[in-house]
């Protein structure tokens, strides 16, 4: 009897596999939503950053925080910080 030396499912070759199929994946999905055309509004509007600089974001860009809706939300985290 003969031993054929057959390939072993090893560790190093599962994790270059999923390497592999995980860059693969992250190409595609770059390549998907590099299409260079901007979905915005196309109006800007004027704000302040957290470091005090003012800057143009597109109005779509921009999102109320969440729980503003609430005012029972909102008072209640405030009394938490006294």
């Amino acid at each position: 009897m003969t031993e054929q030396n057959e390939p072993k499912e090893s560790r190093r070759n599962f994790i270059k596999v999923l390497g592999l199929a995980g860059t693969a994946s992250l190409t595609g999905a770059v390549i998907a939503n590099a299409d260079g055309k901007s979905k915005g509004s196309g109006e800007k509007v004027k704000l302040l950053d957290q470091n005090q600089k003012l800057v143009e974001v597109d109005k779509s860009d921009i999102s109320a925080p969440k729980g503003s809706e609430n005012l029972d939300y909102l008072q209640k985290r405030g009394r938490e910080g006294i």
